[in-house]
């Protein structure tokens, strides 16, 4: 863990904040231990993605006809939002 200040808040251990990218790694070796994905697998990675509420990528960036692999070297979050079904709701601790 790593705290910025090092006085007064302790972010890095009362902080409330989204995971981001950290469950990325998380879900990616579920996805690919499932065999749901594979590493060379098109996975677009458009500029934005409405499921329910509109999901953008840093800069709102976008990688047409992205590989799986490209996706996580650039933390494609449309990407990794598209795959939300892959998954079941207990899987990202069973594997």
């Amino acid at each position: 863990m790593a705290n910025t200040p090092a006085g007064g808040f302790n972010r890095a251990f009362l902080g409330t904040y989204a995971p981001g990218s950290t469950m990325k790694v998380i879900t990616s070796a579920a996805l690919l231990n499932k065999e749901t994905v594979a590493p060379d697998d098109v996975v677009d990675c458009p500029k934005y993605l409405t499921v329910g509420k509109q999901f953008h990528n840093v800069e709102t960036s976008e990688i047409r006809g992205a590989t799986f692999r490209e996706d996580f070297i650039h933390s494609c979050n449309t990407a990794f939002v598209s795959l939300r079904d892959k998954l079941g709701d207990r899987e990202l601790t069973e594997f």
